[in-house]
């Protein structure tokens, strides 16, 4: 069963040798130096690393916030113009809300992007019904998204470029300032939503939420891509890699995953589950 989107995504995104570096820092050094990957239809992505590896800078470039210094990209077998086409295929929620938001109204925010990239009015409702569980409580539409708080805001900012209807789209920390109900609420529009074959990068800090989640990952290190692969390929990887890239596994996934590589996401989901709520 599909998500309510009646257009079906079917091609992947191919990311190929990008480079950038901000000219006004010291020695121009790279943010992102011959990244390349592909992000496939119908997954869910974690994009991790320590801080300054780049994942920001890399997800602007690839929402085409930035222009890439060097290399491109490639969708539906066809070469995309940097800085202008990627926006056209890519949604992005940015970190701060308060950086995206811009609306007089919940509503118009959430109408907006999705009507700068040509859905119809038919696709946008259908869309707005969909994320409209990542809004609760919130019942009037009509509130000046500034008037929200920050924790509303983030979750109208995360609605918002869900709702653009595109085949990517990037979410920046997501669960910040979100409770575990948001979370799981989350966790079903997001699946409800990569049955069209819409794919979600998840940039995050918390690996208890991230794993939880994702079925992919791409780790970035030193502005480079260091891993790309499984979330079980990644849980696999030797300590001393870990150790490097600043980034560890949530306790209970590093010591139960081998016990469920043969599982289905769904089946995972629901066991991590369990065992989270039984040791609380």
């Amino acid at each position: 069963m599909t998500g309510s989107n009646t257009q079906v995504y079917i091609d992947d995104l191919l990311v190929e040798d990008i480079s950038y570096s901000y000219a006004h820092c010291e020695g121009s050094r790279h943010a992102v130096h011959k990244a390349s990957f592909r992000l496939s239809a119908g997954e869910l992505v974690g994009l991790i690393g320590p801080n300054g590896a780049g994942k920001t800078t890399l997800a602007k470039l690839l929402a085409g916030v930035l222009r890439p210094l060097a290399g491109g990209f490639r969708y539906a077998g066809a070469t995309i113009q940097p800085y202008k086409q990627p926006a056209r295929c890519i949604g992005y929620a940015f970190q701060n809300p308060d950086d995206q938001l811009f609306a007089s109204s919940v509503s118009e925010e959430l109408r907006f992007g999705a009507s700068n990239v040509g859905c119809s009015t038919s696709q946008i409702n259908a869309a707005i019904q969909e994320v409209a569980p990542l809004l609760i409580p919130l019942t009037d539409l009509t509130t000046h998204p500034l008037d929200l708080p920050f924790v509303m805001r983030k979750r109208l900012s995360v609605a918002a470029a869900l709702a653009m209807n595109r085949p990517f789209t990037i979410l920046d920390e997501p669960s910040v300032g979100q409770d575990i109900n948001w979370c799981n609420e989350l966790y079903r529009v997001l699946r409800s939503i990569i049955c069209d074959g819409r794919t979600i990068v998840i940039m995050s800090h918390d690996p208890d939420f991230l794993f939880e989640i994702v079925e992919h990952v791409i780790l970035m290190e030193g502005a480079r891509v260091a891993f790309q692969g499984s979330r079980n390929a990644y849980a696999s990887a030797d300590h001393s890699h870990w150790a490097k890239s600043f980034v560890s596994l949530p306790m209970y996934l590093g010591q139960n995953l081998a016990h469920f590589s043969s599982s289905t996401f769904d089946e995972f989901h629901q066991r991590f589950s369990r065992k989270m709520s039984k040791d609380i």
